[in-house]
């Protein structure tokens, strides 16, 4: 029962980074089923008529081209991420719209199949969040959140190609709301019409069948339609519930990119509709309803749009930030599986929403309930072994990697599926199982950075530190701007005494998210080791205020003031610790500890005594709290620390030195905690907190113990290693 200084999970850690890197992004697409799309030509007086190209030309050659549609005479309708080519909109943008079928186009290969072309300025657009690949994380994390609301844009044509004597005509728009969809049952059927990338130009593209989800995630719609780069702007074309009409609910604005894959891979990855990554992969969609009241000037007198704008005004979709607005998704969904309560997807949906409303038991009762409606249904299982993978506890764990291990039977290929039955099997430390779960992700997926930190991990829990510092380092390369790739090699650096390196990547993550709680405790553990405490406690003291529930963080700021003989303020931190967490035995040993340094020995064994009589369990460290009560032996301890084996052999032998050592110094023995703490800086266990004591203890004794933490050449004990 040993903390490590580590205290964020990897698995939270590594869903956060996917979150926010499998977001809005040009860069790749997946499908669900067989890709079924069919070319549609562009006719005059036809459905497709009023659909084409906007280009938009930057100068040097360089042009974006997306899928642009008429909504009246004069104006049309696209993403805001194609009226400017990716650049921040206004009035004096100018793009080309192509229409029709024909031989006409810009300068560009396969682009030149158009009737007609006018020139296209904008008029209205969204607050949308410019993101790129080099925008700091926090940016792009903002952007997913709010671009799925806001990425449209309304151009103003010089020549009104929708007008009745060119015979194009124009789309009419559908105000359908969110909550409309989840209250509907979460599955309108559609059809998207665009022109992707992976096609020719000379037609446009349709899939004939795909539904709208509605809001799953912080932003837009999610919606199952084959999605390709290109087909930003296009239109979903849903029967209008209201006018019963063919309309347009919502624009194309993003697909989700397959984290570690290229982009022409990704082009050719389909999966299953009950793939366990379904709703992971699902494209987004920024409905009408958000905007129709901003456009609504621009258009044609339409009875549909002028009663919607009268009314509603504007879609109220859910803030997932708002436990309010969670409940009232719960509610609607509610009222969905009401009507149709044998659907099994409507359960793992409120699931969803469950976990944003912070109603986890209810959230796994509905995958529990899907799951029995359809024991085959992929995303049910595999969101379930990942609430429980969050939930972090052996039990946890177990159940998860259970989940995972049963997907994988059908599923073996299924993103992200082997990611995390190997960070569940890396948390139970079956090491050799997640390190082949990772190998197996990297070699569908060779980029992912997530994989790659993972298996770091798994390699420094072996003590195989060439190989952990490889795989960080690829993970860096892979997503330069993730903190806990930097955070994790950090920690690395300071198990081998590298501090300068050490504190380099703390700094650097520190700098692309200053609210990362865990990079500030690793700076100051570095600043520990060389001994500058004011910096040491400054840095804890940061990670405390981000993170005031974390036991460690006390434990480790109490360190640093204990080996500052800052006493008072030591136990404050320890007491503090123990009561963010109070089942860590060791919190209670090293509080006794601070206690009896102070001269406070009887009410420090009181305290204790009384954890250790609510606390009848004899495993380790036992031993060395019954010798603290004066009911055991230092013989018992050895006893107890040398039949120890495997992984804990090393640690109940370090355990086992250091507190021995502190109670030779309690009872005036400073030779036998000499050897003692000697032998726990030979360890070179640098992340355990008892290091620094040890280290600090011999320096109060007279024998050194600096040199055992400031010496690079040293590399920790290692306890094995997989080839």
């Amino acid at each position: 029962m040993r903390r490590w200084r580590i205290a964020v999970s990897g698995a939270v850690a590594a869903l956060a980074f996917l979150a926010v890197h499998l977001g809005a992004t040009p860069a790749a697409a997946v499908s669900f089923g067989d890709d079924d799309r069919r070319a549609v030509a562009r006719q005059q007086g036809a459905e497709s008529g009023p659909i084409g190209m906007l280009v938009h030309e930057a100068g040097d050659g360089q042009f974006a081209a997306g899928t642009a549609f008429l909504v009246s005479p004069c104006h049309v309708l696209t993403a805001y991420h194609v009226a400017a080519g990716g650049a921040q909109v206004d009035e004096s943008k100018t793009s080309t719209f192509y229409l029709g079928q024909g031989a006409l186009g810009p300068d560009i290969a396969d682009l030149d199949h158009f009737a007609i072309a006018t020139r296209a300025k904008p008029v209205a657009w969204g607050e949308f969040i410019h993101a790129t690949d080099s925008s700091a994380l926090l940016v792009r994390t903002e952007a997913v959140e709010r671009n799925g609301w806001e990425d449209w844009a309304l151009l103003k044509l010089d020549t009104c190609l929708g007008a009745p004597e060119y015979g194009y005509g124009y789309l009419k728009l559908a105000p359908v709301t969110t909550r409309d969809v989840l209250r509907g049952g979460a599955s309108m059927p559609a059809r998207s019409l665009g022109l992707p990338g992976d096609k020719t130009v000379a037609t446009l593209w349709e899939d004939p069948s795909c539904r709208i989800l509605g809001q799953i995630y912080a932003s837009g719609w999610q919606h199952d339609c084959v999605t390709i780069p290109g087909n930003s702007g296009g239109p979903l074309l849903v029967r209008d519930p209201v006018s019963q009409e063919t309309r347009v609910a919502a624009l194309s604005v993003s697909v989700i990119a397959v984290e570690g894959v290229d982009t022409e891979a990704s082009y050719g990855m389909t999966l299953a509709v009950d793939d366990p990554n379904y709703y992971d992969y699902l494209a987004v969609a920024v409905p009408v309803a958000v905007f129709a009241a901003r456009i609504q000037p621009f258009l044609p007198a339409d009875a549909r749009m002028r009663d919607f704008v009268a009314g509603p005004g504007a879609d109220r979709h859910y803030r997932t930030s708002s436990k309010d607005q969670a409940e009232q998704a719960l509610a609607d969904l509610g009222a969905a599986i009401a009507a149709a309560p044998t659907r099994a997807d409507l359960h793992v949906l409120r699931a969803i929403w469950g976990r944003y409303a912070e109603r986890d038991a209810e959230a796994r009762g509905d995958l529990d309930r899907a799951l029995a409606l359809d024991a085959g249904f992929g995303p049910a299982r595999y969101l379930r072994g990942r609430m429980a993978l969050e939930q972090g506890d052996q039990a946890g764990l177990k159940a998860a990697f259970a989940d995972f291990s049963l997907l994988a039977v059908d599923h073996a290929d299924s993103p992200d599926l082997k990611l995390y039955r190997g960070i569940a099997a890396a948390r139970l430390k079956q090491f050799d199982q997640a390190i082949a779960d990772f190998d197996s992700v990297l070699k569908h997926q060779p980029k992912s950075a997530v994989a790659s930190n993972e298996r770091g991990d798994a390699w420094r829990a072996l003590r195989d530190y060439d190989k952990a510092l490889a795989d960080y380092g690829r993970a860096i390369d892979f997503a330069h701007d993730w903190p806990e790739a930097y955070r994790d090699r950090g920690y690395l650096y300071h198990q081998l005494a590298r501090y300068p390196e050490a504190v380099g990547d703390f700094s650097r993550a520190i700098r692309l998210n200053r609210h990362d709680a865990e990079a500030w405790n690793g700076r100051a553990l570095v600043w520990l080791a060389e001994g500058e405490i004011d910096k040491a406690v400054k840095d804890f003291s940061r990670a405390i205020e981000l993170l005031p529930d974390s036991g460690s963080y006390y434990a480790n700021r109490a360190t640093a003031r204990m080996i500052d003989d800052d006493l008072d303020k030591a136990i404050a931190d320890f007491q503090l610790a123990v009561a963010k967490d109070p089942e860590e035995p060791f919190l209670r040993l090293l509080l006794f500890v601070a206690e009896s340094r102070d001269g406070q020995r009887a009410d420090a064994q009181g305290r204790l005594a009384a954890y250790a009589k609510a606390h009848q369990d004899q495993a380790w460290p036992r031993p060395i709290v019954d010798l603290f009560l004066g009911e055991g032996s230092i013989a018992a301890v050895e006893q107890a620390a040398a039949e120890a084996e495997g992984d804990e052999a090393l640690g109940q032998r370090f355990d086992a030195d250091f507190y021995l050592g502190q109670w030779a110094l309690l009872h005036g023995d400073e030779s036998s905690a000499a050897a003692r703490f000697k032998s726990v800086t030979d360890s070179r266990l640098r992340e355990y907190l008892e290091f620094d004591l040890a280290r600090a203890a011999l320096d109060e004794i007279g024998t050194p113990g600096k040199q055992a933490a400031l010496d690079p050449k040293t590399k920790p004990l290692a306890t094995g290693s997989r080839q």
